[in-house]
C-alpha cells in the first residue's frame, strides 16, 4: 500500500504557472531542520493581498493559510531552478522516511510528515 500525501515537482510547477505572474513562488527555509533546508510553494489566496496557501513536497497543501510576515520570517524566496533539487529530495524521502529522520520515535507508523 502506498499513500500519496505530497506534491511532486511537476505538480508544484504546474500550480505556480496556473496561478499567474506575481501570485506566488518557491521558498527555502532560512534554517535547517534535521540537517536539511525545507522547501515550500506559497500561492496567494484568491481575493487577498497577503494570505498564502502553503504546499509542501512531503505533505501537500497545508490546512492553514499564512501571511507575508510568516514567509519573510522563516523562508527566503528562491527561483524554481534553485528549489527543484531540494523539493524533489524532500518529496522522494517522504515515501519511506519521516521528516524527523530515521531516529524518529514514531518510526514507520507515523501518519504525517
Amino acid at each position: 500500500l502506498t499513500v500519496d500525501r505530497g506534491i511532486s515537482w511537476g505538480s508544484a510547477e504546474a500550480r505556480l504557472a496556473a496561478a499567474g505572474e506575481g501570485q506566488g513562488g518557491f521558498y527555502r527555509s532560512q534554517r535547517e531542520m534535521y540537517g536539511r533546508r525545507m522547501f515550500i510553494l506559497a500561492l496567494r489566496k484568491l481575493g487577498t493581498q497577503d494570505r498564502y496557501l502553503i504546499y509542501r513536497p512531503n505533505t501537500g497543501v497545508s490546512y492553514f493559510e499564512e501571511d507575508e510576515g510568516f514567509l519573510r520570517g522563516k523562508y527566503e524566496a528562491v527561483p524554481p531552478p534553485e528549489a527543484r533539487e531540494g523539493w524533489q529530495d524532500q518529496y522522494a524521502r517522504a515515501l519511506d522516511t519521516c521528516l524527523h529522520g530515521p531516529d524518529c520515535r514514531s518510526g514507520p507508523t507515523r501518519a504525517v510528515g
